[in-house]
């Protein structure tokens, strides 16, 4: 019996042992570039916001998978919220940043984009999933002011001193 519990404890041991995922470094690597790349990248497109009376007072931003149309970047989808931990690393701007359900969109008003709680004037910024090629990567960006307007921006960022820059971001469309 007591041989039976102690083959019995070892294999449950051994089973929590393998059920525990292993991330390899270059994977947990990865994780940080995405997170330190999202981050440049929102706070390039929130600084595009023209700050100007009754305007944006808040940004809300989410990621979305990329998606092509012919092969040329489109619009990217509605997206999930970004990481709290990341929305935390993004430096202050002229508006700050909130996550992407913090906001919803009303069609009754000229300014669509509203902050939920407050109904404040809002913009809506979405990022696709970042390219990583070493010291350099390719992400893709919308901004959405009202709802029914906005733009889309394709970005090269580059690693410069352990930390992720904006390189140039290149217009890829208009509304």
């Amino acid at each position: 019996m007591v041989v039976a519990r102690a083959i019995m404890r070892r294999n449950f041991l051994l089973w929590i042992l393998l059920s525990v995922p292993f991330v390899p470094r270059e994977l947990s690597a990865q994780k940080t570039d995405t997170a330190d790349i999202y981050i440049a990248a929102v706070a390039y497109v929130r600084d595009k916001v023209r700050h100007y009376e009754g305007g944006p007072v808040v940004a809300c931003a989410s990621v979305s998978p990329p998606r092509s149309l012919n092969g040329l970047p489109s619009p990217l989808g509605v997206g999930v919220d970004l990481d709290s931990a990341v929305l935390q690393r993004i430096p202050e701007g002229h508006i700050p940043v909130r996550p992407g359900s913090a906001c919803y969109v009303n069609s009754r008003r000229v300014s669509a984009r509203l902050e939920a709680g407050t109904d404040r004037p809002a913009v809506s910024i979405v990022v696709g999933i970042p390219e990583i090629d070493g010291d350099h990567a390719h992400i893709l960006a919308q901004l959405s002011i009202n709802g029914r307007s906005g733009r889309g921006f394709a970005c090269s960022m580059i690693r410069r001193e352990a930390k992720w820059w904006v390189d140039s971001c290149t217009p890829t469309w208009i509304s």
